[in-house]
């Protein structure tokens, strides 16, 4: 198991598309700060330039959010397409489960388990 977070580690960590959405955000409150002033200044020209820069650099916020979120789910992705080589379906009584049913509902019951022993432990320490 330590070997499998180790190679998948990688993919978490190391997203080159955060920075970029970082900077977008940025960006945008800029322009969402010029765009008020302009409209209340009553420049008509200058608004409609702002709110033009502003769409494109929505859009292309857009894109690399899908693009980040895409790169999130590398892992699970792979993680599944390997375990349906040997799991493909789970039985339970006279019950099938597929992959796509039980993979995350044991990757959510992993995450609610490490969330409560996490709790536990702060509780402890600050006792």
């Amino acid at each position: 198991m330590h070997l499998v977070k180790k190679c998948f580690s990688g993919f978490t960590k190391r997203n080159p598309h955060t920075k970029k959405v970082m900077e977008l955000k940025t960006q945008l409150k800029s322009y969402q700060e010029l765009s008020s002033t302009a409209y209340t200044l009553g420049e008509v020209e200058a608004y409609k330039a702002v709110q033009s820069l502003y769409k494109e650099t929505y859009m292309e916020l857009l894109a690399i959010s899908f693009c980040e979120n895409l790169y999130s789910l590398l892992p699970h992705i792979l993680c599944i397409w390997l375990l349906s080589f040997i799991f493909s379906e789970i039985i339970i009584g006279s019950y099938r489960i597929g992959i796509l049913l039980w993979y995350p509902a044991a990757i959510i019951l992993y995450k609610a388990t490490l969330k409560l022993i996490r709790a536990v432990l702060v509780k402890n320490r600050t006792i």
